[in-house]
């Protein structure tokens, strides 16, 4: 698999996700660990799909160990992303404030804005379907 990885590899940044995602459902923790030894092979594309790939499967897993990785890892080249995509998986499982708790540590403001716009565009929907309800 190594060979795939890396910024010459024939591997799209979806195949590694879907390498990621098949790994992490069985074992989350050990796909992380694999991919933090290979960080350094990765490509920019190919890290920025696995790494949030493989922490979201860790935090529906295991929320404290996802918490605690996050917090040894303030920067870590991913971060935003990796929250980013924690934040719009718990937005659609409709958990909205807990989505809301982590949208303030992303640290890039399009990233922020865009996972806050989306947040807001569902906070607005879930308003609407109450204000609908017959009872």
């Amino acid at each position: 698999l190594e060979n795939y990885l890396g910024k010459d590899s024939p591997a799209t940044g979806n195949a590694v996700q879907q390498i990621v995602r098949s790994a992490a459902a069985t074992d989350p923790l050990a796909a992380l660990e694999w991919l933090e030894r290979r960080a350094h092979l990765l490509n920019e594309t190919q890290a920025k799909s696995a790494f949030p790939t493989a922490l979201t499967a860790l935090a529906e897993k295991d929320p404290e160990r996802f918490t605690k990785w996050i917090a040894d890892h303030p920067d870590h080249p991913q971060h935003d992303r990796i929250i980013e995509r924690y934040a719009l998986d718990l937005r659609h499982k409709g958990k909205l404030e807990e989505a809301r708790q982590w949208s303030p540590t992303i640290r890039d403001e399009k990233i922020r804005a865009r996972v806050e716009n989306s947040l807001r565009a569902a906070e607005n929907a879930r308003a609407k379907n109450r204000s609908k309800a017959p009872f």
